[in-house]
């Protein structure tokens, strides 16, 4: 925009000696010339205003426009965070849950080899008793 200015400064100049040429030659024509190029120069202005103002409403959507990209990738960001926290909660209560099983089998197993230590213990006292029974009847008979 600001080469188009110049420009159009530059064209006035010129213009503006065309006139003083064509004013001295013919009054009337050099007027005439005048109002034209005035009338130019107020349509160019006209369209100038617009073309800033059509470029200042995009650059204000383009503004709006990366606060919504830049809010959904903040929502974005922030849900992958939840889901991740939510991911590791679970797999450590996993992790956790594994944890207390394989405790609870470690005691189950713990608990089982006592039981059947105990089972052998009685069944050789009970076998001793037996003999020791045995024993004492044949003695009695």
């Amino acid at each position: 925009i600001e080469a188009v200015k110049e420009a159009q400064q530059l064209y006035s100049m010129c213009f503006h000696e065309i006139i003083r040429q064509v004013y001295v030659h013919c009054a009337e024509r050099g007027q005439l010339m005048e109002k034209i190029w005035y009338r130019y120069l107020q349509l160019f202005e006209h369209i100038l205003k617009l073309r800033e103002a059509e470029r200042a409403r995009y650059q204000s959507r383009l503004e709006d426009q990366k606060a919504v990209y830049q809010q959904l990738y903040r929502d974005k960001d922030g849900q992958f965070n939840r889901v991740y926290l939510a991911l590791a909660a679970e797999k450590e209560q996993e992790t956790m849950t594994k944890d207390k099983m394989e405790r609870a089998v470690l005691l189950l197993h713990s608990a089982h080899k006592r039981r059947i230590k105990r089972e052998a213990r009685l069944k050789r006292t009970l076998n001793r008793m037996r003999s020791e029974y045995f024993d004492l009847v044949n003695t009695i008979a």
